[in-house]
């Protein structure tokens, strides 16, 4: 295994560190939304699962949609979408902007999860494919601890005697914070190449062979390239029998 391949495999599955995140942080946030909005246990509700309803709608059209547009360009409009999500989280000024900013959150972690997985599974062999698509699972674990660690602390330095946190806005601060690995995972996405097999689908053939000669080497190349042909072949004659 490459030091490039786990690299690129590690930049694409810190969308399951924003997942976790994500999911984890809303956790801290509830006791003090709640007040603030005079919201009701059925808007306490929503607010809270309404990025799963979001996720699920998005991970119905996500595969799709980086069929047309690639799988790299899916994941920088996931990034964007949890910086979007964080900022008019942070800036919520009633129920109904806290609600809609949270959905957008549930897009990007929805089409996330689709995608980091089958974008690490089009760039790696099949000996290592099961643990670099593991890695993602790993940063959801991880996401969900730095949420609780960071609420923890906002929790902690939430008091008169410091100067910026009060009740009115740490949840604010523990909602926005997110912006920060958000626009970091953007910054990174940028470093890595297009799926090469999505590429062979464009017929872009020596793009595809370029990206997969710098991954893997030009010996292990040859036999990804076989087999992705192989495949596209075989997904074709199915087509033409349905």
């Amino acid at each position: 295994m490459s030091k490039k391949l786990l690299l690129i495999s590690f930049v694409v599955s810190l969308g399951g560190f924003l997942f976790g995140f994500d999911a984890g942080i809303i956790s801290g946030v509830m006791s003090y939304v709640g007040p603030e909005f005079d919201l009701t246990d059925a808007q306490i509700g929503w607010v809270v699962s309404a990025p799963s309803w979001a996720a699920m709608i998005a991970m119905i059209l996500s595969g799709r949609l980086s069929d047309g547009l690639g799988r790299k360009n899916m994941l920088l409009l996931v990034a964007l979408l949890y910086s979007i999500s964080a900022l008019l989280s942070a800036y919520a000024i009633n129920y109904e902007m806290l609600s809609l900013a949270r959905m957008i959150g549930g897009l990007a972690f929805g089409s996330a999860l689709i995608l980091a997985p089958m974008y690490i599974a089009e760039i790696s062999t099949a000996g290592n494919r099961g643990i670099l698509v593991s890695i993602q699972q790993l940063n959801i674990v991880l996401g969900f601890f730095a949420a609780f660690l960071s609420n923890y602390f906002f929790n902690k330095y939430n008091g008169p005697e410091y100067l910026f946190l009060n009740d009115e806005n740490v949840w604010r601060w523990m909602l926005g914070v997110e912006l920060f690995p958000a626009l970091l995972y953007f910054l990174m996405l940028l470093i890595i190449p297009q799926s090469p097999r999505w590429l062979y689908t464009k017929n872009k053939f020596i793009e595809a062979k370029q990206v997969l000669s710098q991954i893997h080497g030009k010996q292990r190349a040859e036999k990804e390239i076989s087999s992705i042909e192989k495949i596209i072949e075989n997904e074709k004659e199915l087509s033409e029998v349905k």
